[in-house]
């Protein structure tokens, strides 16, 4: 667990930890040279003999610190947590299950919900695991898991030689995903294991045009080492707007859109080194595109104009009644 300047919500983001129905465990908490008062909460904790803490004198950010983490955890599972998060107390005992009972995986995540939301019952519910071929497919479009809810094999790890890369700085872990899927396996829990906060001072929040730059730019690349094809700085731009559902783009961003479309669509249908499920694959794609189009409606008439030239005859895809309504109400 990373730790800078969380000392609102660390007390219940250790505690959810701590009181895990599993217990053998070693809890790293790296506090990044926090300038409040988390260094005093994390050592009330701290004569728990589960707690290890490395106290950084300076800030040198998440991903030196998730390297770290890395390097100095020697048990056979590496389990995430954030600093503002809240964990299912069964998460761990049921996550480590699934990796004994399914070598195969390399990577675990689950489901979240919002901190204000009360967790499912478990009992009632089937603990199923996403088809990987689906992850992989989310993969090429977005981040396939969220970074606090996973358990990884260390050995894979070191075996491949993976880590956290400072060169995708906000978007090191969509990165490493990316890395794994070329390498091994990821799936997901269809059950929210953990409460995800949402605050102003999140990287989402804060750096999200350089998160968003350097997660397109890693997916183009590994496209690129899949099937040598390359995007344009354009086409680069294209794909960031249709991962990212932006509602803020101009008429020119849609110039030459379908036949980005269709070569990202082809570049990806056409490799062979990744899995994927070919029906939802293209099922996402175009409803990300319908999204692009309706989120920005408001560009007019000739974004309908523009949404037929490039759409019209493209069976996978039919806004034009809804697109039309919103152009005419303005919205």
């Amino acid at each position: 667990m990373p730790v800078y300047n969380a000392e609102e919500y660390l007390p219940e983001s250790i505690e959810s930890i701590l009181n895990q129905t599993y217990s053998n465990f070693t809890f790293l908490i790296i506090d990044d040279g926090s300038t409040d008062n988390s260094n005093e909460v994390i050592q009330k904790y701290s004569s728990d003999p589960r707690i290890e803490v490395i106290s950084l004198s300076d800030n040198h950010g998440l991903v030196y610190c998730l390297n770290l983490g890395l390097d100095r955890i020697k048990t056979e599972f590496i389990v995430r947590m954030d600093a503002d998060d809240v964990s299912h107390t069964e998460r761990i005992e049921v996550q480590v299950k699934l990796m004994e009972t399914n070598p195969n995986l390399q990577v675990i995540g689950s489901k979240v919900i919002g901190y204000d939301v009360a967790f499912p019952k478990l009992e009632e519910l089937k603990l199923e695991l996403t088809d990987q071929r689906k992850i992989n497919s989310i993969a090429f479009l977005n981040c396939p898991i969220a970074h606090p809810t996973v358990i990884m094999r260390r050995d894979f790890l070191v075996l491949k030689s993976l880590k956290y890369d400072l060169d995708y700085k906000h978007a090191e872990d969509n990165a490493l995903w990316l890395d794994v899927i070329s390498e091994g396996n990821i799936s997901e829990i269809q059950y929210p294991f953990l409460k995800y906060r949402h605050h102003l001072n999140q990287v989402s929040n804060l750096e999200n045009r350089i998160q968003e730059l350097n997660s397109a730019k890693k997916r183009a690349q590994l496209i690129f080492k899949l099937t040598s094809i390359n995007f344009s700085d354009t086409e680069l731009a294209k794909y960031r707007y249709l991962s990212y559902k932006h509602d803020t783009l101009m008429l020119s961003d849609f110039e030459n859109f379908s036949a980005f479309v269709v070569k990202f669509r082809e570049s990806v249908l056409n490799q062979t080194e990744i899995q994927i499920d070919k029906y939802f694959f293209i099922k996402l794609l175009y409803q990300r595109v319908s999204l692009l189009y309706l989120r920005n409606s408001k560009i007019g008439t000739v974004l309908l104009w523009n949404y037929l030239r490039n759409f019209g005859m493209d069976l996978n895809i039919f806004i034009f009644p809804r697109l039309l309504r919103r152009v005419i109400h303005g919205l």
